[in-house]
């Protein structure tokens, strides 16, 4: 297996995880768990954050909102730009 520091986050997974989707979120929460105990990164782009946020933006879900905000603050994971909040918006 090909050694990593650097994981990718797209938005699915991001789904999965902070939706608690019934299906994937619990495996999904796992795979990150050991992702970031690994100490590997955990890098996303602010259009996937901006594409996690337009259903919440437009369903006025400020639970699911912050639960974006607060995960994208995690001390082992490269911070996202505010832009993406903005841009959610314009897409809402």
């Amino acid at each position: 297996m090909t050694e990593y520091s650097k994981v990718f986050l797209d938005t699915t997974p991001l789904i999965y995880f902070l939706d608690a989707d019934e299906n994937f979120g619990e495996r999904t929460r796992l795979i990150l768990e050991e992702i970031l105990t690994s100490g590997r990164m955990v890098v996303s782009s602010v259009i996937t954050c901006m594409e996690y946020l337009v259903y919440p933006y437009r369903t006025g879900n400020r639970q699911k909102i912050d639960a974006c905000h607060k995960h994208r603050q995690r001390p082992e994971a490269i911070s996202l730009r505010g832009a993406a909040y903005y841009f959610a918006l314009i897409r809402w």
